[in-house]
């Protein structure tokens, strides 16, 4: 019984149910929350020892991964710490599918190959969801999030931009409500996991959408080599966010949900006050006062939860509370055990940094960050280099380092370096954790110099690897993990 490499501190102290019963005083009431995930793996699939279960903590947007262990006879029965019910991701048996989770609600499970010799998997709950839910949602996600294009090739203002991506939406909604595969409930849950990531990385990301746009029609010289036409991003722009619903409890299962919390939290154009040392109740009055118009309510446990992950981005970047905050936590949580989670939340961040330094399997070599990569070749001169850029919250980036680590060890040499980068979009703390376990030197970069490598080598998506040779030349690049073969002759390449 064992959690993964990447063990988060915060999904530790958010092992607590969030229930939505006491909306009416603004606050949340916590109880002790698991869910309960048992059943068995067919014989036929019965060598298999453990299956791969990703949670997401809607406290804290973290993805904890779990390796369930499988006893002899195929039987599993595990214990999920949990704060709201979700659509956890299975990971094995050639299966990528969804498991409903619910605190305190125990899911069984049957696993196993059909007569044609592929895998399947059935939930014998009540849950609502159908076997083909459990295998298909998350393809049939990931199929309409690659294949279906939500932006037209052409500059367009904030509010354009905006019909058109909502429009598109709502074209994608009414073609899930004519699937034949999933069950009602299944459709309802891919409309929502959908809706929340197309708000989350098209609508909120305009400007930079824009920027593509305008590189895309230059680079195909259909548009004079002029600057950029600047469109204005108001608060107004954001009323979409009333499409949303994000006080629903169904909508607030989504697994993207936290990440769009975030992004409301920390968009300029919103300009939400960080917390500070601010009362909380001051807090949220001035927050509302920003969103109320916007999201189209001021109460419920939407904001609520814009609180906990608040003080979360806080414990994200490293930084532990205040006196002045833990007495305005304790204060507005009165015997409410948040106050008593979010304190022990700054007591790991306080522990964490008065830590030794990692190890030299986990390595953070300081450099400075003007001319980044000159100093690079400078620091590794006459090494081979393998970069790769990825992020704590990208799962292909996770599933590339797993993968390459074998490669890893089976050309271990001195004189190939094995470098990763990663970027303030993934949070400092999860870094923190996660780098320790991931043998190589790592690098913290800003937002401009990730920007850089990406208008440089042209990164336009993660993970990114790039290979130099010890001359310093660039042999091989790859955007998107392009599997452990062509790493594998990638790295060939740079050895003697």
């Amino acid at each position: 019984m064992k959690y993964n490499k990447s063990i988060y501190i915060l999904s530790f102290l958010f092992v607590m149910l969030i229930s939505c019963n006491s909306e009416e005083n603004g606050q949340i009431a916590i109880e002790p929350g698991y869910a309960l995930l048992e059943g068995k793996v067919k014989e036929n699939l019965s060598s298999a020892q453990e299956m791969k279960i990703v949670v997401t903590n809607i406290c804290s947007a973290e993805q904890t991964t779990y390796m369930i262990p499988i006893a002899s006879d195929g039987s599993f029965h595990y214990k999920i710490p949990l704060n709201y019910k979700t659509l956890a991701g299975l990971e094995s048996f050639g299966i990528n599918g969804i498991i409903p989770l619910t605190p305190n609600q125990k899911t069984v499970l049957n696993i196993g190959l059909n007569n044609a010799g592929d895998s399947y998997i059935e939930t014998l709950e009540t849950s609502g969801y159908s076997s083909a839910d459990l295998q298909q949602l998350r393809n049939i996600m990931m199929d309409i999030i690659a294949n279906k294009a939500l932006i037209k090739n052409e500059i367009v203002t904030p509010e354009e931009y905006s019909l058109n991506v909502s429009a598109k939406m709502k074209e994608i909604k009414q073609s899930i409500d004519s699937n034949t595969v999933l069950s009602l409930k299944g459709k309802e849950s891919l409309k929502n996991e959908l809706d929340v990531f197309y708000t989350n990385t098209l609508l909120f990301d305009y400007a930079t959408r824009m920027k593509l746009v305008y590189q895309s029609l230059k680079d195909e010289n259909t548009l004079a080599a002029e600057d950029m036409p600047i469109f204005e991003v108001t608060k107004s722009y954001y009323s979409f966010l009333r499409e949303c619903d994000l006080n629903d409890k169904e909508y607030i299962s989504s697994t993207m949900y936290p990440f769009l919390l975030q992004s409301i939290l920390t968009n300029k154009d919103l300009s939400i006050q960080r917390i500070g040392d601010q009362d909380i109740s001051l807090w949220l009055d001035n927050t509302k006062a920003t969103l109320a118009d916007l999201v189209g309510f001021d109460s419920g446990v939407f904001f609520d939860l814009l609180v906990i992950n608040e003080y979360t981005l806080q414990f994200l970047e490293m930084k532990a509370l205040s006196d002045k905050q833990i007495e305005n936590i304790k204060s507005y949580y009165d015997d409410n055990p948040i106050a008593d989670i979010l304190i022990a939340a700054n007591n790991e961040v306080l522990s964490l940094s008065r830590k030794d330094p990692p190890s030299e399997s986990s390595f953070t070599p300081k450099i400075k960050m003007n001319n980044f990569m000159n100093e690079l070749f400078s620091r590794y001169n006459n090494k081979a280099l393998v970069i790769d850029f990825w992020a704590t919250w990208c799962g292909p980036c996770l599933r590339g380092i797993e993968e390459i680590e074998p490669i890893k060890e089976k050309y271990k040499n001195p004189d190939l370096v094995f470098i990763y980068i990663s970027s303030p979009s993934s949070p400092k703390l999860t870094w923190e954790k996660m780098k320790i376990n991931i043998p190589g030197d790592h690098y913290y970069v800003s937002k401009e110099v990730w920007e850089q490598f990406s208008d440089e080598y042209g990164l336009e998506a993660i993970p990114s690897y790039l290979f130099f040779n010890p001359k310093g030349e660039l042999t091989d690049k790859y955007v998107g993990y392009p599997g452990s073969d062509k790493i594998e002759k990638a790295i060939k390449k740079l050895l003697p």
